[in-house]
């Protein structure tokens, strides 16, 4: 049987760090890099954010996110000092209370993945914007980006 290769461009440049030295002490900055797995979406990091998306009303892990979190908490496992905020968000449907409480529940969902991982909970912090940050206007394909999650990596 023939196997076909997963379209797994882990460019995991995203999770791996550019380090220089200084006299005055070693700067960390992550780069920037883009990841697909299989046929899920494109996922971009750049600016020190992963976004990872959720279908309409959802905020359980589909198989490809599982992958790009459990690769995300080998390295917060290995780099002690990295921490995260989890930044949930939803598209404008629905009622703001509602969309708080589902933005916060998407982030709890990648929190308590990331826990079952072997992440220490207190290097993760979980906040949720629902439908108050959007990154475009109001079609389907752009509510498809406002169902994310950002991942911040803080240090």
């Amino acid at each position: 049987m023939k196997t076909k290769p997963l379209t797994f461009l882990l460019a995991l440049t995203f999770l791996f760090f550019i380090s220089s030295s200084s006299m005055y002490g070693e700067r960390r900055d992550l780069a920037q890099a883009e990841l697909c797995i299989g046929d899920c979406m494109l996922v971009k990091s750049s600016e020190n954010v992963l976004d990872i998306y959720f279908e309409f009303d959802r905020y359980d892990l589909s198989g490809p996110n599982r992958k790009i979190l459990r690769q995300l908490s080998s390295i917060l496992k290995k780099k002690d000092w990295l921490k995260v905020e989890l930044q949930g968000h939803t598209d404008k449907r629905g009622h703001n209370n509602y969309n708080i409480a589902l933005g916060e529940r998407r982030a709890q969902s990648i929190k308590m993945y990331l826990v079952s991982q072997g992440v220490i909970p207190g290097r993760i912090h979980t906040v949720s914007y629902g439908e108050e940050r959007p990154f475009c206007s109001d079609d389907e394909e752009c509510r498809k980006t406002n169902r994310r999650v950002h991942i911040r990596f803080l240090e």
